[in-house]
């Protein structure tokens, strides 16, 4: 009889020690894969930061008064009374290979139709 009682709670014994340890296991596999989206998560927020950043610097100059001089010469050919403006006239066309009359080129297959019928 004792030795029933034994095996029974070395039983029991060893399925809660076999449970837990499942368990156990499970659980560290998840803490593993919460790890790693926490540094996947946090790599994305300081990539968002960069982006962020940029971004204000962006609309800082888009309000500037830099940008809107740039974009008034842009847009609008419009100056500073110190601008100097310059007029470019369009070059002269030359041709250095002058056109030479060949003659008239009769296409492949009339050259060859010539060449056996005639």
């Amino acid at each position: 009889m004792k030795q029933i009682k034994f095996i029974t709670l070395l039983l029991v014994v060893l399925i809660v020690s076999a449970s837990a340890g499942i368990n156990i296991s499970r659980q560290f596999s998840a803490l593993v894969m919460a790890r790693s989206q926490v540094q996947e998560l946090e790599k994305n927020v300081v990539e968002r930061k960069i982006s962020n950043r940029k971004l204000i610097s962006q609309i800082e100059y888009a309000s500037s008064s830099a940008y809107l001089e740039e974009q008034a010469r842009d847009k609008f050919a419009l100056g500073t009374e110190n601008d100097v403006w310059i007029q470019v006239t369009p070059e002269k066309k030359t041709n250095l290979f002058e056109d030479k009359n060949i003659g008239t080129v009769k296409p492949k297959f009339q050259q060859w139709f010539d060449l056996f019928t005639k």
